[in-house]
């Protein structure tokens, strides 16, 4: 394309097209656009801030993500132990455990275990999350 050339336009003129509008028209007209203006304002503030807040929220999950995992292997490792000690229990009769250490281990241990999960649950997916 070459481009835009002036003389191409032809008798087309400069000034603006007159209007038929009487002054209350204009009035509303500049109302209804101080109107329009200020809605504008209003959603590109709210944008801004949900975009802020939106930013806020994955920087703390990046930062919670290495704690959930650490909290997670060390569930895992823990019901694995768990799991070893009752099978050793039932299969070696060498190895004799008490069964209130059998309770404590595999009942209350267990109970501060999702605790500390579902602490972790909560500050990732929390309300205030």
């Amino acid at each position: 394309m070459s481009g835009f050339r002036p003389e191409d336009i032809g008798g087309v003129s400069n000034e603006p097209p007159e209007t038929d509008f009487d002054e209350s028209q204009s009035e509303f007209y500049a109302e209804l656009v101080a109107q329009l203006q200020t809605d504008l304002s209003n959603a590109q503030g709210e944008n801004k801030r949900l975009r802020d807040e939106n930013l806020l929220v994955e920087a703390r999950a990046r930062l919670m993500e290495p704690y959930a995992k650490n909290v997670f292997a060390f569930v895992c490792v823990y019901c694995i132990g768990v799991f070893v000690l009752l099978l050793l229990q039932g299969a070696c009769e060498s190895f004799d455990l008490s069964d209130t250490v059998l309770g404590i281990i595999a009942g209350s241990t267990a109970v501060a275990t999702l605790g500390l999960v579902g602490i972790v649950l909560k500050g990732l997916f929390g309300p205030d999350g």
